[in-house]
């Protein structure tokens, strides 16, 4: 294999500006940064990490797994043609032996021993080659279908996520994502011991016939027998790892679901019931583990004691035939060796098994996530007659199911006493699922490109979902730009700065957009002025993954940020202040009014301190339907002349104010 020492561009040392910049700050905290060697180099294409977008696997079985094998074929063959060499090495190490006793037995010590010594010499070089490169090609091979699986449903998920996590528990994704595509890189990684192997044993099979015709056929016929059998075992162990798979799943959906609903666990005393269900399915998964590790344990048993007796019977049935002299003590030691060495190809054929189930589990599950249909797509949308975003704004937006219409240019609020109900019809207007219809202008959405309806109606749900980033890419959500490739010597200094300030998110040297003020100016509508305060270089500072490094007000005005820069015709938030305090309310209610003023902006709301704002407000019943509509001020005095409607308004609106 060939192996070019090329240097490649992104792992050099970083640009004299971005040295200086990490130089300062590792002087701000008094650490000296680690000398740097060279680079490392290049691998040769198929040992380098598959760059560009995640693939798309099909979603059926075999061709998920032929799609992988296909994508991995370079390193499958150089992987294949590695453990080849261990293996055949591994045989011909006997057979180079046997010659070498022989000539040393019939002639004694001599010039003819060179040959038979230099012809040892290189089986053990090619064997030690092959070895060495193994380990290269397997940890290859499992990583490029480990990832490649990986890459695949993460990037599934991301785009239909709300509608697995609609068909799935959350802990079939998690597992699928963390132990199920492990398993089937595992697989794998096997595949090339079981070419070698295959390959190895008819080598084996033909040196010992051309030596022994008896003890050949001895072992033509007995090792088939020994793997046959031992495959009996296979059926009881998938169905027993399957029903292992379903009960960790569950577990770890108790477990996800417990950490993201912690707090309201504490609040409502729940903790006992928690930990009572969690233990009930706990000695769930450790009875379907006991099950399993009875068929596991019982194939391990027989890896490791047939081989030996398989070895016992050939070596007992050779040294007859060296006693009779039918072969020479050479042939006999050969032999040994071949009768060893076949104890490899049965243990690769029980570990086969193993694995190869695990992974066949495992894929059921990775492509039932591919399987789950999206909530919305392009199937039904005309291109030819498509529909300007920026005409979204100018639109007439109604939900059909419940026949509520949102006029355009205004900033309107819908409010119920079920928050579920106005959360719907807004998500509804939304276009998050094609089950629904929604009408703009009179013309179902459905029938305009996905991408045009995203472009004209942002859509910011009740959850803050933030992203491991800088502040401007959270801000900028979509539109931010890609990041540039850092180098190790870069990423390295780094870390070394971070680990000494025990901080996370440690800055690179900043980089200014043209966008910034635009993206101030957002942070600034949200009132979210703290987060720029709060993270060391402003813009540039880093949020942790899922923002956790800020309070939920923080991430939930980040989040609406967002949604104000995005800037886009038709705005929808559900929920945009909930976790802040009335005075940062009011404060975001008054500029998201001026921000948005002459634009369409749907709110869901029943706090007075926005809804005062709000141009129109539109009271639903518990079904979505429009019981009432107005202004703020008009509902309140309908409700004070006793008009039934407006009362409800006033019941739902004081609801929220005495809370607050």
């Amino acid at each position: 294999m060939n192996f070019p020492s090329r240097r490649h561009p992104s792992a050099d040392i970083p640009d004299p500006e971005v040295r200086s910049f990490l130089r300062r700050r590792a002087e701000e905290v008094g650490v000296d940064l680690p000398p740097m060697g060279r680079t490392p180099r290049t691998w040769w294409g198929p040992w380098r990490a598959v760059p560009g977008p995640a693939p798309e696997l099909p979603s059926r079985m075999p061709a998920f797994v032929g799609t992988l094998v296909r994508r991995s074929w370079a390193v499958m063959l150089a992987a294949i043609a590695v453990r080849l060499a261990d293996y055949i090495g591994s045989v011909l190490i006997s057979w180079a032996m046997g010659n070498l006793l022989d000539a040393g037995l019939e002639r004694g010590l001599g010039p003819h021993l060179v040959g038979p010594s230099l012809m040892f010499l290189a089986v053990v070089a090619l064997m030690a080659v092959g070895d060495g490169l193994g380990q290269t090609t397997d940890t290859t091979l499992w990583l490029s279908a480990q990832m490649g699986a990986i890459r695949s449903i993460s990037h599934r998920l991301s785009r239909n996520g709300r509608a697995v996590r609609r068909d799935m528990p959350s802990g079939d994704i998690v597992t699928a994502l963390l132990t199920d595509a492990d398993h089937l890189g595992a697989a794998f990684g096997w595949c090339p011991d079981v070419v070698a192997a295959v390959v190895s044993t008819a080598l084996v099979c033909v040196l010992m016939l051309t030596t022994s015709t008896p003890l050949g056929l001895l072992v033509i016929i007995g090792l088939p027998v020994v793997v046959i059998a031992l495959t009996f075992l296979v059926g009881p162990l998938q169905r027993r790892q399957a029903v292992a798979r379903e009960e960790q799943g569950r577990l770890t959906t108790i477990s996800t679901d417990a950490v993201s609903g912690l707090r309201v666990l504490r609040g409502i005393g729940g903790e006992d019931v928690f930990t009572a269900t969690y233990r009930e399915q706990s000695a769930r998964v450790r009875d379907a583990g006991i099950t399993v590790a009875s068929t596991s344990a019982l194939l391990t048993m027989l890896r490791q004691s047939v081989p030996m007796l398989f070895t016992v019977v050939v070596i007992g049935y050779g040294a007859v035939l060296t006693f009779d002299g039918t072969i020479t003590a050479g042939q006999m030691v050969s032999f040994f060796g071949y009768t060893t060495f076949l104890r490899n190809p049965i243990n690769v054929a029980t570990n086969v098994i193993q694995e190869f189930t695990r992974a066949w589990v495992g894929v059921r599950k990775m492509t039932r996530i591919l399987q789950v249909p999206p909530l919305v797509d392009d199937s039904r949308a005309h291109t030819a007659a498509g529909l300007d975003p920026a005409d979204l704004g100018d639109a007439d937006l109604t939900d059909a199911r419940t026949g509520v219409t949102v006029h355009p240019g205004r900033m309107t609020a819908l409010v119920s006493a079920d928050p579920d109900a106005s959360a719907g019809v807004a998500t509804r207007l939304g276009r998050v699922d094609d089950a629904e219809e929604v009408l703009a202008a009179g013309r179902d959405l459905r029938t305009v490109p996905l991408e045009q309806v995203r472009r004209g109606v942002f859509l910011s749900g009740a959850e803050s979902q933030l992203y491991s980033g800088t502040l401007r890419e959270e801000v900028q959500g979509a539109l931010a730009r890609a990041r540039p490739a850092r180098g190790v010597t870069e990423l390295v200094q780094r870390e070394v700065i971070e680990a000494a300030t025990r901080a996370e998110g440690v800055l690179f040297h900043p980089e200014p957009d043209e966008a910034d003020a635009r993206l101030l100016a957002a942070l600034e509508v949200a009132d979210a002025h703290d987060v720029l305060d709060s993270l060391p270089g402003g813009l540039d500072g880093v949020v942790a993954e899922k923002g956790r490094n800020l309070s939920g007000g923080q991430r939930q005005r980040v989040a609406l940020a967002r949604a104000v820069a995005a800037d886009a015709p038709v705005l929808i938030a559900v929920e945009p202040t909930s976790a802040v305090d009335s005075h940062t309310e009011a404060r975001i209610a008054r500029k998201l009014a001026e921000a948005r003023r002459g634009r369409t902006t749907v709110v869901v709301t029943a706090s007075p301190l926005v809804l005062e704002h709000c141009e129109e407000v539109v009271l639903l019943d518990a079904d979505g339907r429009e019981l009432a509509r107005g202004t703020h001020e008009d509902l309140s005095l309908a409700a004070a002349r006793g008009d039934e409607a407006a009362r409800a308004y006033r019941a739902v609106v004081g609801r929220e104010a005495g809370e607050a």
